[in-house]
């Protein structure tokens, strides 16, 4: 009960948006781009998130593992978005966790590093796994 209550209030209230992240995201937006969110997170709380920051009309679906009864860890999570989208193009993760990052590039998609700000993540291994590495959000109008 008591992690249950750290989650609801961290994703109701405490989380950050990071720096540029709602400019980067009419960025991508106005340049033709897909957008979907993978995350560890349930649902019920990653939502609690997005309709505070009001992301929703970014995003075309989310991934979550209670919604798809696979965890980012599994290629079948990442194969599951792809189907979504049912296409052939380039696809990309943005992510901090370098296990996402290699198991995207199993599932045939480019993987971009971003550095972890709480420095959970070795952003060396994370750069070392990736096809691109940014420090901020913003960064990725410099690829796109």
């Amino acid at each position: 009960m008591f992690f249950e209550r750290k989650l609801f209030c961290g994703y109701s209230r405490d989380l950050k948006l990071r720096k540029d992240v709602l400019e980067t995201l009419d960025y991508l937006k106005s340049k033709g781009h897909n957008l979907s969110l993978a995350t560890m997170t349930d649902y019920k709380y990653c939502k609690l998130a997005i309709e505070r920051f009001s992301l929703n009309d970014y995003l075309d679906f989310i991934l979550a593992p209670d919604l798809i009864d696979h965890s980012k860890s599994s290629p079948k999570f990442f194969e599951y978005g792809l189907k979504k989208y049912n296409n052939n193009e380039k696809s990309y993760l943005v992510d901090d966790a370098s296990y996402a990052l290699k198991v995207a590039r199993k599932a045939n998609i480019i993987p971009i590093a971003i550095e972890d700000k709480n420095g959970r993540e070795d952003f060396n291994m994370a750069k070392s796994l990736s096809d691109f590495a940014i420090k901020e959000i913003g960064d990725l109008r410099n690829i796109f």
